[in-house]
């Protein structure tokens, strides 16, 4: 028998103060952490030590992936974007950026209808934004870099526009050590269309064009790691597919593989990374065995910076996955080249 998640509640807390740890379908309307009681809480410099905020997307399409990602932490503030070109197997643009707290991200820590998640610096103005009512995400990115220019447009629709996008997952998940409460909203195989210029080049995106979006808030420790895999899109007869995988974050709250209008939890997802390259296969597979993935990975982006109490080591390959997924049923489902992300994350922050 196929059961049905909750459906989401309209803050993080109870009417005690206390987090509503769960996994829920729909998206939370108020992302904050104001809510939270003196338990759970953060205050001077414990909270600008752990609340970090981010709002990420991506992008594919057959021609094209795109990454960007508008991150707040209580000492700084940062933005990547990157555009890989699935057909010549290179990255054509790839920048990082840091700012100061007060400048550059802003977030209003809402992940539905009113979001603004925007980053402004000189040379890198990017913004994703949810109108109220319009069941879209705008996403606008004017960035430069090495010479280069990339002005990007694009519309996600939304679950609640009749695109046929799944319906998201919020998780409002415990963390362990100095943290004390996660937020995360995902939602994937959103319907896009927009256009990219990169230098004098146009180039469109279509109706086989698909996107993803996470949004978390939390106070979180000062030392954190995770293995991520999300993937959406549509197979024969439209029917949507797509999963949000994690491991070793966020108690597993946020595992679910979505098939047509199901919303299935997993049990406890396992990543085995191959190590003969970043180009190297990934083997994915849950306690349930309700999948059992390979990620062959196109392109990969990587970093490792040490600023001694500050460190941040990450591999984000983009690529595709195939294999099986067992829905709510018990019938095997397979798949074949579905695009999407996997991420291995490990930071001191």
């Amino acid at each position: 028998m196929l059961n049905k998640l909750p459906e989401v509640p309209s803050s993080v807390c109870d009417g005690q103060g206390n987090p509503m740890f769960g996994s829920y379908a729909g998206v939370i309307p108020d992302g904050s952490l104001k809510c939270l009681g003196p338990e759970h809480s953060r205050i001077g410099l414990e909270k600008i030590l752990s609340e970090k905020c981010w709002h990420y997307a991506a992008i594919s399409s057959p021609k094209w992936f795109v990454t960007l990602a508008i991150i707040k932490m209580g000492y700084a503030s940062a933005a990547t974007c990157a555009l890989f070109d699935r057909d010549g197997s290179e990255f054509v643009f790839d920048r990082t950026v840091i700012a100061p707290p007060l400048l550059g991200a802003k977030l209003n820590e809402i992940p539905g209808d009113g979001a603004e998640s925007v980053f402004r610096i000189p040379g890198f103005r990017a913004s994703i934004l949810k109108p109220n009512g319009l069941g879209r995400y705008e996403l606008r990115a004017r960035i430069s870099a090495e010479g280069k220019k990339l002005d990007l447009a694009a519309e996600f629709k939304a679950w609640d526009s009749g695109s046929g996008a799944p319906t998201p997952l919020t998780a409002i998940c415990p963390v362990k050590a100095k943290g004390t409460v996660n937020i995360t909203v995902k939602q994937l195989a959103m319907p896009t269309t927009g256009r990219l210029i990169i230098g004098d080049e146009h180039h469109d995106l279509k109706s086989d064009s698909f996107a993803l979006l996470d949004f978390s808030h939390g106070y979180l420790d000062t030392a954190t790691s995770w293995m991520w895999a999300c993937a959406g899109g549509t197979m024969k007869r439209k029917l949507t597919i797509g999963f949000n995988l994690t491991a070793g974050f966020n108690n597993g709250l946020e595992n679910i593989i979505w098939l047509g209008k199901d919303m299935i939890p997993t049990g406890k997802v396992i990543f085995h990374r191959e190590t003969s390259g970043p180009k190297a296969p990934w083997i994915i597979k849950d306690t349930d065995n309700r999948l059992d993935l390979t990620f062959t990975p196109e392109g990969s982006r990587s970093e490792d910076r040490d600023f001694g109490p500050i460190s941040t080591r990450y591999l984000q390959p983009l690529g595709t996955f195939s294999g099986r997924i067992t829905d709510g049923r018990g019938k095997d489902r397979w798949i074949v080249d579905l695009p999407g992300v996997c991420e291995e994350h490990d930071a001191r922050w």
